[in-house]
């Protein structure tokens, strides 16, 4: 089984700032938008999409700039992240979803922030200059550590 899905920074430059959400739901605390790929659907279309139902605003020229790749150990189970990132956005930015509140934040203050877990650890991929890949094995839960590969 392999569970497949997308995060978008989207960034405001002129004011160093990001969208965040505060997810609720399945791990909770402060990380990009970002969701599952749907049946038919490449990894840009979704974070396109997901951008849009989660914050309202739509993004356009979203870049890869890494992936997230959890291995459960002893077997074929496979939870892939692509990351995305972007600049170039139009629209008025929602107050959230059921999935958590969305707001704009200074990228600075994203480390002090509670954030979601292994989010931390994904944050440098969407400041690099080229993209990165993240890999961790598994067993029953996703706390093994992450390494650049």
């Amino acid at each position: 089984m392999h569970e497949l899905t997308t995060m978008i920074m989207i960034e405001n430059t002129t004011a160093g700032e990001v969208v965040v959400i505060d997810r609720l739901k399945k791990y909770p605390g402060i990380c990009f938008p970002g969701g599952h790929v749907e049946q038919g659907e490449s990894f840009t279309a979704c974070a396109i999409r997901e951008a849009f139902e989660e914050t309202g605003l739509k993004i356009r020229n979203p870049v890869l700039c890494g992936i997230v790749n959890w291995a459960k150990k002893n077997s074929d189970e496979r939870y892939v992240e692509y990351l995305f990132k972007t600049n170039d956005y139009s629209g008025t930015l929602s107050d959230g979803t059921e999935e958590g509140r969305v707001f704009w934040t200074k990228t600075d203050d994203l480390y002090k922030m509670k954030l979601s877990p292994s989010f931390d650890v994904y944050l440098p991929a969407f400041f690099s200059e080229k993209p990165i890949e993240l890999f961790a094995e598994w067993t029953d839960s996703f706390d093994s550590p992450l390494t650049v590969q």
